[in-house]
């Protein structure tokens, strides 16, 4: 991950107000989108991402605005990945 990217993406996270270490876990997985080298490993790090908030969300352990802003950062992370391996190889697109 990009340095500007780690910081946009732990300064979305710290916004959040997530438990101690919550953060720093949820920002290595979203790591794991922006570092993949196909659409297939961004889409199996997106679903990893995602996995792990459905437990949150299945524990109650955040509030749901909480859950759902966590759903739509991981959401624009693979996205973003996925333009930037169509656009390093159009053929994939």
């Amino acid at each position: 991950m990009s340095k500007e990217l780690d910081q946009v993406v732990r300064q979305q996270l710290a916004r959040l107000l997530l438990p101690a270490g919550w953060a720093a876990e949820l920002t290595k997985l979203l790591m794991r989108i922006e570092d993949a080298s196909t659409p297939m490993n961004c889409l199996m790090a997106q679903e990893r991402v995602e996995g792990v908030i459905q437990g949150l969300e299945l524990a109650r352990a955040l509030d749901m605005a909480t859950i759902e802003r966590l759903y739509l950062l991981t959401a624009n992370a693979a996205d973003g990945r996925l333009r930037q391996l169509q656009y390093d190889d159009p053929s994939l697109g």
